[in-house]
């Protein structure tokens, strides 16, 4: 005889086995099973900008993408707050939302960089509106659909959501601070001296 606590595991893992059935079997609408890759689609995107732009600037955005989300990730581990519950196929723990935080990351820098920063040579060709302020407008629509999404999706709750919003501004004010001040930008190209000759001739 299964004690209440094992029959509320087996209630929790069924339910997360009808969420994904339900996901792949298009019971939810096109765009929100788009919306559940964003991350996928955004780290791609990231990845390619960097790789066109071959900016340190862009490196460094970058790597405050990845910052942030490992930075909600431990945050998570401290916090331990479950995900709703019968809602998710997901197991971590949900406060707070990595993918909010995140978005919000790259919302609040984009925005500040398109308004605060000169623009690098090689987005001379892009129309100075679409930098500002089509850019950062544009980034924070983007931002707030894709928080909705996870409330949405049933993967968090608002409180989270809210979470992860908070903490993916904050630390995108910081990252940013540290880089238009010019501490992060004297360590960035400080590294670049160490680095073989055929990297050093590609960033720009």
């Amino acid at each position: 005889m299964a004690t209440s606590a094992e029959r509320e595991k087996i209630q929790e893992i069924l339910s997360r086995d009808e969420y994904r059935s339900n996901l792949a079997g298009r019971n939810f609408p096109l765009g929100l099973r788009i919306l559940n890759q964003s991350n996928k689609i955004v780290t791609a995107s990231t990845f390619f900008y960097v790789l066109a732009t071959r900016s340190l600037a862009s490196a460094y955005f970058g790597l405050g993408a990845i910052g942030c989300m490992v930075f909600a990730k431990i945050l998570k581990e401290i916090l331990r707050e479950k995900r709703p519950v019968g809602t998710t196929y997901k197991i971590t723990y949900g406060m707070p939302s990595t993918h909010s935080a995140t978005i919000s990351y790259y919302a609040t820098f984009i925005a500040l960089a398109a308004t605060r920063l000169p623009v690098h040579p090689s987005l001379s060709s892009v129309p100075p509106k679409f930098i500002n302020p089509i850019a950062p407008v544009l980034m924070t629509v983007t931002s707030l659909v894709i928080c909705i999404s996870r409330i949405r999706l049933g993967h968090h709750t608002l409180k989270q959501v809210g979470g992860g919003i908070t903490v993916g501004t904050l630390f995108g004010l910081g990252w940013f601070a540290w880089w238009s001040t010019g501490g992060a930008q004297d360590i960035a190209w400080g590294v670049v001296e160490y680095l073989p000759s055929f990297l050093r001739s590609y960033i720009r």
